[in-house]
């Protein structure tokens, strides 16, 4: 099995191909072509997820952030308006 797709495949994925092979799984080239795609499909859509949960996790974190900035100047506004009536 010395196709030159599987050199661009990450090592676990490397790994998981030569493991389907050696268990049996994949008999023929044309397969292992078509598992690498698979697993390459699968690596990047795992990867995007990770990443799509990653940024919202930021984008959270700012809102509540702009929440809080928020009513803390909505205080200070507050005491600012009740010095100017003392």
């Amino acid at each position: 099995m010395a196709d030159s797709s599987l050199l661009f495949l990450p090592g676990e994925l490397q790994e998981k191909v030569v493991q389907n092979v050696a268990r049996g799984f994949i008999t023929d080239l044309a397969a292992v072509k078509l598992t690498c795609k698979q697993l390459k499909e699968e690596a990047y859509l795992t990867r995007k997820r990770e990443s799509d949960e990653h940024y919202r996790a930021i984008l959270a974190m700012y809102k509540v952030q702009t929440i809080a900035l928020e009513a803390k100047h909505a205080e200070e506004i507050e005491v600012c308006r009740i010095e100017a009536k003392l």
